[in-house]
């Protein structure tokens, strides 16, 4: 009788809404408001039947952050990813790679923050493509051209040089004809939904 009252107890405080708020903050480390999207996400996460590793991710917080903040990324929401790493600059573990949210340095280039990109390099959080560094050529985002350039090995694509010149991006166009010359003839990466499904990767563009 006690075991299935102290089933019902936790089942109740679990689907108390702010309750659950409350608790998240606390285990975080954030406010309730920061609490409240991290309950949110969990919820998604938990709905979904084919998220391979959600429950490793779900159990581990460290790994959770990880994945809150690259699906953030994934979502355009730039400032919700930069109040999260205000409240929380450390503590993030990168998540099994199940989708293409994995590539958030990709998303980080194309929402053209530098330290966000820095961020995911250092703590090994991201994976990238060609798509990252074409993707700043075309913005003129040199530093995020430079620091990809000097710390990653992904390069870029034909995709950069043509865009950096569309633009009138000179200095990064005369940077990757400097520094990236054999990438002028390298095509650009298939989309990362694609690249998840295995099937599509003996068909990505691969010049040498």
């Amino acid at each position: 009788m006690a075991s299935i009252t102290s089933s019902g107890a936790s089942f109740s405080v679990l689907t108390n809404g702010p309750l659950s708020a409350m608790i998240l903050s606390y285990q975080y480390g954030v406010t309730k408001e920061m609490s409240a999207v991290c309950l949110t996400a969990r919820r998604k996460l938990k709905r979904r039947p084919l998220a391979s590793q959600k429950h490793l991710i779900l159990s581990q917080t460290d790994m959770f952050r990880g994945y809150l903040l690259l699906k953030l990324l994934e979502k355009d929401d730039l400032a919700t990813a930069k109040e999260l790493l205000r409240q929380r600059p450390t503590g993030y573990i990168a998540p099994p790679v199940e989708s293409s949210y994995i590539y958030g340095l990709n998303n980080a280039a194309r929402l053209r923050d530098l330290e966000l990109v820095k961020f995911l390099h250092d703590n090994e959080l991201s994976k990238a493509t060609k798509d990252a560094m074409d993707t700043a050529a075309e913005f003129g985002d040199l530093e995020i051209v430079r620091y990809l350039h000097e710390n990653r090995k992904e390069g870029c694509s034909l995709v950069a040089f043509v865009l950096a010149e569309r633009h009138g991006h000179n200095d990064v166009l005369e940077f990757l004809t400097e520094h990236r010359p054999r990438d002028r003839n390298a095509c650009p990466s298939a989309d990362p939904k694609l690249l998840m499904i295995p099937a599509m990767l003996s068909n990505t563009c691969n010049i040498q």
